[in-house]
């Protein structure tokens, strides 16, 4: 349900055209996409989280549109999206994080911060 959303079709559809134009970069490591690189679209927040949480389960938000919405959508390469799971960015990086530069840790960090405080916001007008 939360990987067949028209959101995440739509955005999916809309990054692999970038990716294939040679337009598009790792959302988390900055680098530059080959067009024919196998990419995944990422759930920054992941949906398991999303789907379980009190607030959003609270407030009425549906889970799917939640967790499909613009800022949870990042593209990136299909090792570091397989590793992550279904875990916050936090675990990722305590679990993965030498794999990856600081500033490339930092961007991680402010893009789950980014998409956590859109949800937050959304939740709180809900409640």
């Amino acid at each position: 349900e939360y990987h067949h959303h028209d959101a995440y079709i739509k955005t999916n559809r809309e990054l692999t055209r970038q990716r294939k134009d040679g337009n598009l970069v790792d959302a988390y490591t900055g680098r530059p996409f080959a067009a024919n690189e196998r990419t995944d679209l990422d759930h920054v927040v992941p949906a398991k989280e999303v789907h379980y949480n009190r607030g959003r389960v609270l407030s009425g938000l549906d889970g799917p549109s939640l967790a499909n919405s613009p800022e949870n959508l990042k593209m990136t390469n299909m090792n570091t999206n397989r590793s992550k799971k279904a875990s916050t960015m936090e675990e990722f990086i305590e679990r993965k994080g030498a794999e990856y530069t600081d500033a490339q840790k930092e961007n991680m960090l402010r893009i789950d911060k980014m998409s956590r405080k859109s949800m937050d916001a959304k939740i709180l007008l809900r409640l």
